[in-house]
């Protein structure tokens, strides 16, 4: 498999193999540094402990230097040896005496932290975060710095195969990579959503091969593998360009597709980055004075931040942090896009997702076939929106309605097609065509998310199909008003507060209602009024909404539980008060477990 002409880094590694004064941070784990492969390879290590793998056959040094031979291993090996002539930076986080391998939030923020103050151009970060968290202002602080210092971060999309985000990939800062086959077509283990999809580049990670800690070769796949074709493009970028801006890298990797609002991320061409940065430097690329770039790095050396200080610096309360930093390595991501369309899912995922449905001609023929069908029906001094529900909802209709591309869109960005398990439940859809639409118009949507969808499905577009059994749909005026107001709480007061816990929770990053914590979220916001009691009683005390975060119950067994806890902050004595329900969300319907009450910390 060609992948570096994949992406088109063939044509640049024939330029240059990298210069040493351009500095890749590496956050990974420890490194099989005899490797003959990587031997006299100009890999450094940032702290005074050893990055040198004490164990080769655990996961942490088998993922670390993997990682480490796809961008340093020497030019001639099976690896793909993006840029040798780079310098390495190595900061080892995971342990090699913890199986499975992982690390903590913090660890990752101080990790970048060292890498920046190391000089690092560049960090590669093959990882991802277990879970949904918001106890992680360390973390958030960390990618804010490293965007003012302008070191440009390259992260794992994740390899859970659902549409969420996280504080790393939502971050605009950060580039966000998920995987694709030999192909150049989505794998469909990556994670995808709104910010991967605007921020975000895909490149190769089926069945790559790099240096194995046993002085050989494996093969591994996932966004782990994806991760390095970025770092290393970049990194050879900035070889030949010195002087770029890492806005102007940025800008060079992203410019070669208009980004609309997608899910899925374009396929990185470091060839076409190279033309962007020739047209903005001429011919003088190759001839660039190092000397600048080394007083530049030895400037960043002498702005140094730890962790306590960016703690000291954030206002965010930092929270103990329940989700863990993990490689994103994945044994099961053999199977290609196209080959995942009509089979089984192997692992069952629901959705409980909040947004707006819209109806689409998916051909030419089934919209002069709707033509047809409003030509024998009385439509004189209707709207199109109201023509298109007079004559869908007609029974003898139905069949057009069938066939129509029922598109899913949250946040103004389209996420599903909808398809009924039932083709009785057509009416339901139906429902989500109003005659008279508002912007206040919200459908919620229950079901099992299928494969991604075929470009013929619907006039190209490719999201994920999500065979549904139930659909509501009203406008979120209704719900408000619908929700019990508390005791001498009259409406004026109270619908201001609820409307605003509702927009909170539908403006948070990536809710697609396609991961447990967003599921539960989702189904209490529009079925449990307790939530938006609480918060007028919170308002009544001058306390504000500052966090919402889901976390795995410790009643967790057979059943999966999660605990959403609500924080609030006193706006005077910044006193917080927690208060949390329980979800089971084990199966496609969520339900209640625990009724609201006060949260305490354990």
């Amino acid at each position: 498999m060609d992948h570096l002409g994949l992406v088109k880094l063939d044509k640049l590694t024939e330029l240059t193999s990298g210069i040493p004064e351009i500095k890749l941070g590496l956050i990974d784990g420890p490194v099989a540094v005899g490797h003959p492969y990587l031997v006299n390879t100009s890999i450094h290590e940032i702290l005074s402990n050893s990055v040198a793998c004490t164990r080769s056959e655990s996961q942490a040094c088998s993922h670390g230097t993997f990682v480490t031979g796809m961008l340093s291993s020497k030019r001639g090996s099976a690896a793909p040896s993006i840029c040798p002539g780079c310098t390495i930076l190595l900061r080892p986080i995971f342990s090699e005496s913890t199986e499975p391998t992982n690390a903590s939030p913090k660890e990752l923020a101080q990790s970048i932290l060292d890498c920046i103050n190391a000089g690092a151009r560049v960090i590669n970060m093959s990882v991802a975060l277990s879970h949904q968290s918001h106890g992680l202002g360390n973390l958030k602080e960390a990618l804010n710095y490293s965007a003012k210092r302008g070191v440009i971060i390259v992260a794992a999309a994740g390899n859970k195969g659902t549409l969420a985000g996280s504080v790393i990939t939502s971050h605009p800062w950060v580039i966000p990579v998920a995987a694709c086959d030999s192909q150049g077509k989505l794998m469909e283990q990556s994670n995808l959503g709104s910010s991967i999809g605007r921020w975000g580049l895909m490149a190769p990670g089926d069945r790559v091969q790099s240096l194995s800690s046993d002085g050989g070769y494996i093969t591994m796949s996932g966004t782990s593998v994806a991760v390095p074709f970025v770092t290393g493009a970049i990194g050879l970028l900035w070889s030949l360009f010195p002087e770029a801006s890492p806005n102007l890298i940025r800008s060079a990797l992203m410019q070669n597709s208009i980004r609309d609002r997608s899910l899925i991320p374009p396929l990185l061409d470091a060839w076409d980055a190279y033309h962007f940065l020739s047209n903005n430097f001429g011919s003088s690329k190759l001839t660039a004075k190092r000397g600048k770039i080394m007083e530049q790095n030895e400037q960043k050396e002498e702005r140094t931040m730890d962790v306590a200080q960016l703690s000291a610096a954030t206002s965010i309360p930092e929270q103990n942090a329940r989700a863990s930093v993990v490689p994103q390595i994945c044994g099961t991501c053999q199977k290609s896009l196209e080959s995942a369309i009509g089979s089984e899912v192997s692992e069952t995922t629901y959705i409980y997702a909040m947004g707006k449905i819209e109806p689409r001609f998916p051909s030419i023929s089934i919209e002069k076939e709707f033509a047809q069908a409003t030509g024998r029906g009385d439509a004189k001094g209707l709207t199109d929106r109201q023509t298109m529900h007079t004559i869908l909802s007609k029974r003898e209709n139905h069949y057009i309605a069938r066939k129509i591309c029922w598109v899913m869109t949250i946040e103004g960005l389209e996420t599903y097609i909808l398809k009924p398990r039932d083709p009785g439940d057509i009416d339901l859809l139906l429902e989500a065509v109003r005659s008279e639409p508002s912007r206040n118009d919200l459908d919620v949507v229950i079901g099992i998310k299928g494969p991604m969808a075929p470009p013929q499905l619907c006039n190209g577009l490719q999201v994920p199909i999500v065979f549904f059994d139930q659909v509501y749909s009203f406008d979120v005026g209704s719900l408000i008003k619908s929700v019990p107001r508390p005791e001498k709480k009259a409406a004026k007061e109270f619908e201001p507060v609820a409307t605003e816990l509702f927009e909170r929770i539908m403006q948070m990053a990536d809710n697609a209602g396609a991961i447990d914590e967003h599921r539960a979220l989702n189904y209490l916001t529009v079925r449990y009024p307790a939530i938006y009691a609480i918060g007028a009683q919170e308002f009544e005390r001058n306390c504000s909404l500052t966090g919402i975060e889901v976390l795995p119950s410790r009643l967790s067994g057979v059943r999966k539980i999660v605990d959403v806890v609500f924080t609030y902050t006193n706006r005077e004595t910044d006193v917080l008060e927690m208060f949390f329900v329980r979800v089971d969300v084990t199966e496609e319907f969520p339900f209640l477990v625990t009724k609201m009450s006060q949260y305490y910390e354990r």
